[in-house]
């Protein structure tokens, strides 16, 4: 199972400390999302990292970090798409954002995972999601397509993560399950165990 937490768009209160505390803990990999900064801004961000926590990061912000910083990849989305050619000779996880089957099988061969959204109805954003896709015709796809290696994303939480593995999905990426809990417990070990039970429940 590949389980992915992706960053709260806007800044949370001891952000860096989390996010540390997941890579070390080898729970899940970190992709860093923050559409609202400037290159400048997602450079200073990253390097509040050692390079031995920053170079498990993948970036969603400013691709062109990923070497500059040494970071484990990139991740391309409808605005850096264009770019996936530039880094073919580049090794790095490559992975990109999709919200339809035909993105997924016309998409570039040499990507190593893709996310397909939204699966179930958004915990991030409310009113989005919750129907995209007819769940017989999903399995299907999935089944056809397990050399894709694709991981469900949106409103992915204890409620939904056994139905992604029955779907067939590779893994999950949790975004809104896990900085709400955060946010209120204020608990990083909270947020670990989390993370921890999400697997448990995928192994069962």
């Amino acid at each position: 199972m590949k389980l992915i937490v992706i960053t709260n768009p806007d800044e949370t209160e001891n952000e860096a400390a989390l996010i540390s505390a997941i890579i070390e803990s080898k729970l899940a990999d970190i992709h860093f999302r923050k559409p609202s900064f400037s290159e400048e801004e997602a450079e200073a961000y990253l390097l509040q990292f050692p390079l031995g926590i920053r170079e498990n990061i993948v970036t969603h912000t400013h691709p062109q970090l990923t070497e500059k910083l040494q970071l484990k990849g990139v991740h391309f989305t409808g605005n850096t798409k264009h770019t996936i050619a530039y880094y073919d000779a580049i090794d790095c996880s490559k992975s990109i954002s999709t919200h339809s089957y035909d993105e997924i099988t016309e998409c570039h061969t040499s990507l190593n995972y893709y996310f397909l959204s939204p699966i179930f109805q958004s915990i991030s954003k409310q009113g989005y999601g919750g129907n995209a896709f007819d769940k017989l015709e999903l399995a299907a796809f999935l089944s056809n397509h397990k050399e894709k290696s694709i991981i469900a994303l949106g409103g992915i939480d204890m409620q939904h993560i056994a139905a992604c593995k029955s779907l067939g999905f590779a893994g999950v990426a949790v975004l809104g399950s896990v900085w709400q809990l955060y946010q209120k417990t204020k608990s990083i070990n909270e947020v670990l165990a989390y993370l921890k039970t999400l697997r448990s429940v995928w192994e069962q």
